[in-house]
């Protein structure tokens, strides 16, 4: 690729890819709008890399509640696994979501569902939100009582939901999985391990930043998550791509941590003209 894309464009390529545009209209649309020789290769590469950064930034956030992310999610949340195909294998991706803001906390991409992968998973998800369940509901699959008892001890209960049929348990997390699977089945980019895992974090992304969703009024699972006022309106994978901007700066340059307070929310941070237009 012998051209440098702005941020504008590079945040447009995510939001297309998991808006459902097929890659080669994605290629075409920067031809014919931008005049830019993009391949499908090449969206597919930047799709990884937007998807690969912004997880990493927002993981960041979440964990060491920087510029005030720190997730305030309820005492119920909800695991369970979808099954994703690639090529001829179908592998389960365990996914833990917390009930009151349908919020994506952690996911894992995984070849079988065992104790350790869902115990790798709910650790995840407890270093995100800084809290532990009071209830986790979950569909009876024998690995989950082990996991749960190494992660959260006897401080949360295990609520068990039979799984009824192929519609899977009978609880809300069945609907967040309809939308990933109408989403997953118009990408087809899911080819192998090495790169489905990071697309899947995108899609999670996506789904907990970018889309509102008519069942929260409107709103992303973030902004109830975060109550961010400067999410508002402003949920795009523009404002991720930022977010990864500055985190890539406060990696590159660690004596930005001894001047700024990453505990102090956005307003309050003076010299960071790159982070106002959230506050626009």
């Amino acid at each position: 690729m012998g051209y440098k894309l702005s941020l504008s464009q590079r945040s447009l390529i995510p939001e297309l890819f998991y808006a459902g545009l097929p890659v080669r209209r994605i290629s075409h649309f920067f031809r014919n709008r931008f005049d830019l020789p993009m391949s499908s290769s090449t969206v597919i590469r930047q799709v990884i890399s937007s998807a690969e950064s912004a997880h990493e930034a927002i993981s960041y956030l979440l964990e060491s509640g920087a510029l005030g992310f720190r997730l305030q999610v309820g005492s119920i949340w909800e695991i369970d696994e979808i099954y994703i195909k690639m090529r001829k294998k179908r592998l389960p991706w365990i996914v833990v979501r917390d009930l009151s803001t349908a919020f994506v906390i952690s996911e894992k991409l995984v070849y079988t569902v065992t104790s350790d992968a869902i115990r790798e998973t709910l650790a995840k998800a407890k270093i995100l939100s800084h809290r532990f369940p009071a209830e986790l509901r979950c569909d009876g699959h024998p690995a989950y009582p082990k996991a749960v008892d190494a992660v959260f001890r006897s401080r949360t209960l295990l609520s068990v939901n039979p799984r009824m049929d192929d519609r899977g348990m009978n609880q809300s997390i069945e609907a967040t999985f309809s939308q990933f699977r109408s989403r997953i089945k118009i990408m087809r980019s899911l080819h192998s391990l090495e790169t489905s895992h990071i697309i899947l974090k995108g899609l999670i992304l996506d789904y907990n930043f970018v889309r509102p969703c008519e069942a929260l009024g409107g709103r992303t699972p973030a902004e109830l998550a975060l109550h961010r006022r400067t999410l508002d309106g402003k949920c795009s994978w523009n404002m991720l791509l930022t977010l990864v901007e500055y985190y890539t700066r406060l990696k590159a340059n660690s004596a930005i941590s001894e001047h700024i307070d990453l505990t102090r929310p956005l307003s309050e941070i003076k010299g960071q003209k790159f982070l106002n237009q959230f506050l626009s």
